[in-house]
Formats: C-alpha cells, sequence, structure tokens
C-alpha cells in the first residue's frame, strides 16, 4: 500500500524537478492496474489532498510549465492559468487523476511539455473544448498550436467495437427492421463523439442507402460532468 502521508511530507520538501524520482521510487514494483491502484489509493487516503497538490506542483512547475504554455503577450494571465491548472489536479476525481499520473511518471523525461499536455486532458472533454478554441490564437508558440489542432481531428480515446455498441442498445431491433450494417472503422472522431457509416434498406423502395451515425462517447456523460 502507497504510504501516502510519507509521500506528501516528503514531497513538500522536494523541488519540482526531484518528484517525478521521489515518485517512481514510492511506487511498488508490478503491473499498471497494481500502480494505478497504489497512486489511486494514495489520492483516497487521509494525506490525498497533500499528495495532489504535491502532483500539481510537479505538473505545473516542471512537467508542463506554465511559461511553455502562456505566451509573454498575455504574461499578467500566467498566474490564474497556473491556479486553474492547479485546481482541476486537486479536483479531478481519484480514478480519472490516478492513470494520468502514472502516464506522465512513465513518459519520458524528455518529452515535451505539449505532448504532456495533450495526454493530461486526453477525456477530460470541457479542457479539451478549450485548446479547440485556443489553438486559434496566433501569439501561441507553433509547437503549442500545433499540439492543441490535433484536438480538432487528432483525437483517438474509443474503440470501434464500444460505438457498435451504444448503437445496438439504442437502437435494438430497428437495425434488423432496416437491414442496418455498421462500418468496422470509425469515419471520425472528436473530443465528445465519434462518426460512423452505415447502410441500411429503405423499406418504400427497397434500396439500400447510407448514411453516419454521431455517437456520443461511452465515457462523456460522467466525465463531462465532473468536468463542469
Amino acid at each position: 500500500m502507497l504510504d501516502a502521508s510519507a509521500i506528501a511530507a516528503g514531497f513538500r520538501r522536494l523541488e519540482p524537478d526531484q518528484l517525478r524520482t521521489a515518485l517512481e521510487s514510492f511506487l511498488p514494483k508490478g503491473t499498471t492496474v497494481e500502480r494505478i491502484s497504489a497512486i489511486e489509493a494514495g489520492l483516497r487516503s487521509p494525506a490525498g489532498q497533500s499528495l495532489r497538490d504535491a502532483m500539481a506542483r510537479w505538473i505545473v512547475d516542471d512537467i508542463v510549465p506554465v511559461e511553455a504554455l502562456v505566451p509573454e503577450a498575455y504574461v499578467k494571465w500566467r498566474p490564474p492559468v497556473r491556479d486553474a491548472m492547479m485546481f482541476v489536479v486537486a479536483r479531478l476525481s481519484a480514478a480519472r487523476l490516478a492513470p494520468k499520473l502514472l502516464e506522465q511518471i512513465e513518459l519520458p523525461a524528455a518529452t515535451s511539455a505539449e505532448v504532456r499536455l495533450l495526454r493530461l486532458i486526453a477525456k477530460v472533454p470541457g479542457l479539451q473544448k478549450i485548446g479547440q478554441v485556443i489553438a486559434r490564437n496566433q501569439h501561441l508558440r507553433p509547437a503549442l498550436r500545433n499540439a492543441l489542432a490535433k484536438l480538432e481531428n487528432g483525437i483517438r480515446d474509443v474503440r470501434p467495437e464500444d460505438v457498435r455498441a451504444i448503437i445496438q442498445k439504442n437502437l435494438g431491433p430497428q437495425l434488423n427492421r432496416f437491414a442496418v450494417e455498421i462500418a468496422p472503422k470509425i469515419l471520425s472522431e472528436a473530443s465528445v463523439s465519434a462518426v460512423v457509416r452505415f447502410t441500411w434498406r429503405n423499406p418504400e423502395t427497397g434500396r439500400r442507402e447510407r448514411g453516419v451515425f454521431k455517437v456520443l462517447k461511452p465515457h462523456i456523460p460522467d466525465y463531462f460532468a465532473e468536468d463542469m
């Protein structure tokens, strides 16, 4: 079991660039699931908030520094952006935060802030929507703009079989009635939905016609509610 009290006390004495090594030393050896469970247990423990604060400091001061995100043109906004990032880490549910923290720990040390940012906001639809908007800001560094632009058409976080299952659950017998055939691959994907092609038999003409289903991703109802 992760000793969250010891971690929190130790992390408060460390500089941001020392936190990654300290984190790894506290985690048990084992599978990814076991390591995520250990982090989640720490986040849910009495010392969980201290642990969150330490992790947030590591993120905003070291691996995804605010200075790399907010350009000089908006320097006065760096403190509130930093506070907002700290707030997200402090409030995101343990079940969602734990795998994100482990992923950041296991990424190579040289991983860019832009890549780390995209991984942090993966399956956080509220932040992904904000990222899509600010990607158009010409004052951002090109590397950051290019990374955020991937939120428009580069999100890949749902499986075709998950989308198919949602369609089958919602339409049920209608699929057989209209001889619906769903494409095996996702046509396009955004932060909250995925689009798949399908064909169906029009009972009035007897002809097969084409269409698309736009499906809300399975994690969105719970995650979006938490984000808001």
